[in-house]
């Protein structure tokens, strides 16, 4: 079974179990979380919390020497071999740096070069 198929079964059940209907998602969840349906893997708690990082970084702003109203922090992105890395910078940093995806063993590394 496929995980969607298990994400329907647990809608199934749910209906099946008498809760009211039709139901929200979040409703639906709430019921399967406490009846122990489903279990959030670390991997998911981990993209979570990401992409609640960079939601709350982008709405960081800054006033630039000229007084205008700038993002604080920026997202770029890196491609390296067969991976995508998003990385976060800072404006008004002192130094500029290049981060560089390293693949060595099969585990890919992060590693900062810094400019003077």
């Amino acid at each position: 079974m496929g995980y969607n198929d298990k994400l329907r079964s647990i809608a199934n059940q749910y209906m099946g179990s008498g809760q009211p209907w039709p139901a929200s998602t979040r409703t639906i969840a709430g019921w399967a979380i406490r009846n122990e349906l489903w279990k959030p893997q670390p991997s998911e708690l981990i993209g979570q919390c990401a992409d609640q990082l960079a939601r709350a970084m982008r709405e960081e702003y800054i006033h630039d020497p000229q007084g205008r109203t700038i993002r604080a922090k920026h997202a770029v992105r890196e491609h390296g071999g067969q991976k995508n890395l998003t990385l976060w910078a800072t404006l008004g940093q002192r130094r500029a740096s290049i981060c560089s995806l390293h693949f060595s063993s099969g585990v890919s590394r992060l590693s900062e070069t810094v400019l003077s």
